[in-house]
């Protein structure tokens, strides 16, 4: 029933929501692939806000809000009594999509740990939205993630806890068949590093789309020192990357890095485990 890059205008306020012309180059609208009254998923966005939801395609033109799931605004999740987003602003856009929590599950076990060996279970998924400022510091740490489809992505995003006068890069990287870390697909950040001296949603946006397979793969995120705190888990727990020598679970693989050599091949280096997650959240 559904294609790629389906992406339309919307407008309206918080009820029901217009669709407009498709969005973006290649985009498809929503009525070309869905039937007249059909529910579908998508994620609404007007600025750095978000809503994930459940949509009833009314007309060609309208589609009815049939349950918002959760919502970001003003840099704040709510997945508990989240309420729509206010498009009456305009430039909202609308896009077919699944939220990333649908994915969370267990992969094939290939996590990998070089003071373990492969061992437990990798989560995958944006799953790590409980608002924790975690400390990243000037290592290089790999986050879980599973697309359900390939495609491109546009830009990246993450959300500073705590500000300090510094700056981060974000790539995506191959999860390779034994669990280890291949090489890059690219960086969001090649146009310029993320400035965290003020807090709230940071997105980087590349000079091109970045390709992603579906599949497993591991988002990159370090800081060019130590201090800032960006939002995300403490707690890894059901979602983990099996547990380090100690036996304490974990949610993320990090080492020393090059921070000037950010997406360097990381088919040969060795890794540690750490319990916390920080949300990163990758655009269509």
């Amino acid at each position: 029933m559904i294609g790629n890059y389906i992406q339309q205008a919307a407008t309206g306020s918080t009820g029901t929501i217009t669709l407009g012309a498709a969005s973006g180059a290649n985009r498809q609208v929503i009525s070309g692939n869905v039937p007249i009254g059909a529910e579908f998923q998508a994620i609404v966005a007007l600025g750095d806000d978000r809503e994930i939801g459940v949509y009833r395609l009314l007309t060609s033109t309208t589609a009815a809000r049939v349950r918002i799931k959760e919502t970001l605004k003003s840099g704040t999740f709510n997945r508990s009594n989240p309420t729509a987003v206010d498009l009456t602003a305009g430039g909202a856009t609308i896009q077919l999509a699944t939220e990333a929590g649908s994915f969370i599950a267990a992969s094939n076990g290939a996590a990998y740990d070089d003071a373990t060996g492969i061992k437990g279970r990798a989560s995958v998924g944006e799953y790590d939205l409980d608002n924790a400022n975690v400390g990243i510091g000037n290592t290089k740490h790999l986050y879980p993630w599973l697309r359900s489809a390939h495609g491109f992505v546009s830009s990246a995003s993450i959300i500073v806890g705590v500000a300090a006068a510094q700056t981060v890069k974000i790539a995506a990287y191959e999860k390779l068949d034994n669990g280890e870390v291949g090489t890059a697909y690219g960086e969001f950040t090649s146009a310029g590093a993320i400035d965290v001296s003020t807090t709230g949603i940071k997105t980087a946006t590349p000079a091109s789309p970045i390709f992603i397979p579906s599949g497993e793969l591991y988002v990159a995120v370090m800081a060019s020192g130590a201090g800032c705190s960006l939002k995300g888990t403490t707690n890894p727990n059901p979602y983990w990357l099996g547990a380090n020598a100690s036996g304490v679970i974990t949610g993320s693989l990090f080492r020393g890095g090059d921070f000037a050599n950010f997406t360097e091949d990381e088919t040969l280096s060795n890794w540690s485990r750490d319990a916390n997650r920080v949300t990163v959240i990758l655009n269509g």
